[in-house]
């Protein structure tokens, strides 16, 4: 058990992150309006959305699949 709390918090050090997950609260939002928010390019954005992805794999439901 110790060993998934300290996943979680190893993936949720990262401020982006927290972010994207605050960003996410209120609904499902673009990978593209994720980025703009963030003001971060593609490779960054997808490799936080992978890290929040390995510690909850049903986090795909809240990105929608298109581009702005």
């Amino acid at each position: 058990m110790h060993e998934i709390k300290a996943t979680l918090f190893r993936v949720l050090g990262h401020p982006a992150r927290v972010r994207i997950l605050e960003l996410l609260r209120d609904g499902e939002r673009s990978v593209g309006s994720l980025q703009a928010e963030l003001g971060m390019g593609e490779g960054s954005t997808s490799q936080h959305l992978a890290a929040l992805r390995r510690i909850a794999p049903k986090f795909d439901v809240l990105i929608a699949n298109f581009r702005p």
